[in-house]
């Protein structure tokens, strides 16, 4: 499905009547196109998009790796309580309850991950989170094929005890998804 994105032009929409996977609108890229496409192991990398998030509930708009190596995922996700979003990394890496704008209106957000070892989460060019996390994303000889796949307003999740993994779908639209080989700061986010 589809809906105006923020500048008029068409955006990728899901509203989904129930939470069945069949019913969910969303993108995966083969890793045949992405594994030249996206900064992998721990090489610099900024993911933004502009994205309108309906319902806060878990969906996710964007995820690459995998997400039961630590620091193993690149995963940008919304959280069960309204203006809350993760940045997954894997393990106890995750950038956790940050605070977004809840309004259901378009964002601009981008996940950047530089050299020194920081990821940063921005929101419309601001930082809202930082830190120092090691990453290592679908570097490993028999990665599981998801961790070269980039997937869009779908995204995989862990149990609460790390066992076994489902997926969560964005509620809402993403537009502009754009890819880049180096981190980002805030004025480049901004942009």
């Amino acid at each position: 499905a589809t809906t105006a994105g923020p500048d008029g032009t068409t955006a990728i929409l899901n509203d989904p009547p129930s939470s069945h996977k069949s019913d969910q609108t969303y993108v995966v890229w083969d890793e045949s196109l992405t594994k030249d496409m996206l900064p992998l192991a721990n090489a610099p990398r900024t993911v933004c998009l502009r994205a309108r998030v309906d319902v806060f509930d878990g969906g996710a708009l964007f995820h690459y790796g995998d997400p039961t190596v630590n620091g193993g995922s690149f995963i940008l996700k919304t959280r069960a309580t309204d203006g809350k979003m993760k940045l997954k990394l894997g393990g106890n890496r995750d950038l956790d309850d940050v605070a977004v704008n809840g309004d259901r209106a378009w964002h601009h957000y981008c996940a950047a991950y530089d050299a020194a070892a920081r990821v940063s989460l921005y929101e419309d060019g601001v930082l809202l989170q930082s830190k120092e996390v090691a990453l290592d994303t679908a570097s490993a000889v028999g990665a599981p094929p998801q961790s070269t796949r980039l997937h869009v307003m779908a995204g995989q999740a862990t149990t609460s005890d790390g066992d076994s993994a489902y997926w969560t779908y964005l509620r809402g639209a993403v537009d502009d998804l754009k890819i880049f080989d180096v981190a980002l700061d805030a004025a480049g986010a901004a942009a």
